[in-house]
């Protein structure tokens, strides 16, 4: 799961336009930092195994945290142009999108 994020991030980055994601994405995210959790919570936190668990526990965090912050300024982007419907989008990121552009269309002289 972590090459497949790393490859879904790099993608990401470096497109203009939203990549699409698989339906069940953060359910594999949520799933995959859980087994490292319980992973860690299992060893001796002096272990070398240990460290790159916790690590590999941050550099995923961080990836993601990055990811729907780049999204989601596509997404603000995309609304500022008036556009309420796009291709590959995660269902909140559907609503997000929706809300933003009916919110920026009330704003607009």
């Amino acid at each position: 799961m972590y090459n497949k994020l790393l490859e879904i991030w790099r993608d990401e980055l470096k497109s203009d336009e939203i990549t699409e994601l698989p339906t069940d994405f953060v359910q594999k995210v949520a799933d995959y930092l859980k087994k490292i959790s319980e992973e860690r919570r299992m060893l001796d936190k002096k272990t070398a195994k240990a460290s790159l668990l916790k690590k590999e526990e941050q550099n995923v965090k961080r990836m993601l945290k990055e990811l729907m912050r780049v999204r989601f300024n596509k997404l603000a982007k995309k609304a500022g142009k008036g556009e309420k419907k796009l291709q590959g989008l995660l269902s909140f990121e559907e609503e997000a999108l929706s809300k933003l552009a009916s919110s920026l269309e009330s704003y607009q002289v």
